[in-house]
């Protein structure tokens, strides 16, 4: 959807897989996915995740990056 110029104020999506293991204590893993065509675009790890999904555009077409998040030393430990 990002590639669609009606989505360019979204900055990214953040989101997290809230299950069951929330209710022991445990966290939920949450991403970040960043839009290449936003007006304003939000830096990376400024929101907590473990990872990070960036397009990076290459000739006529967008290469998709995964990176760790703020959260991602926190959760190997």
């Amino acid at each position: 959807m990002f590639l669609e110029s009606q989505f360019k104020a979204v900055s990214a999506i953040w989101a997290t897989d809230i299950n069951e293991n929330v209710m022991l204590g445990f966290s939920c893993p949450m991403v970040v996915v960043h839009n290449p065509g936003a007006v304003n675009p939000i830096p990376e790890k400024l929101l907590p995740a473990q990872s990070e999904y960036v397009a990076l555009r290459e000739g006529d077409q967008y290469v998709l990056e995964t990176r760790d998040g703020c959260l991602a030393e926190r959760s190997k430990t």
